[in-house]
């Protein structure tokens, strides 16, 4: 019983993983139009969400600063 519950006393933090290269290269390509209307509701990490996209590099290229 105590070797189960010491494997659960010691969390481990998630692995983070930036999609972007160190150059600043978006992660996934642009949407084939590069065009996305924004409609009630969209949000910059929604819109990057539903294009395989960082949020950061959607703000960067369009001028969005924080």
């Amino acid at each position: 019983m105590a070797g189960l519950l010491a494997g659960c006393g010691t969390p481990r933090p998630a692995p983070v993983v930036s999609r972007e290269a160190s150059t600043g290269a978006p992660a996934a390509a642009v949407p084939r139009s590069g065009v996305h209307r924004v409609r009630q509701g969209d949000t910059l990490y929604s819109i990057a969400w539903q294009h395989g996209l960082e949020y950061q590099a959607v703000a960067r290229w369009n001028a969005i600063r924080p």
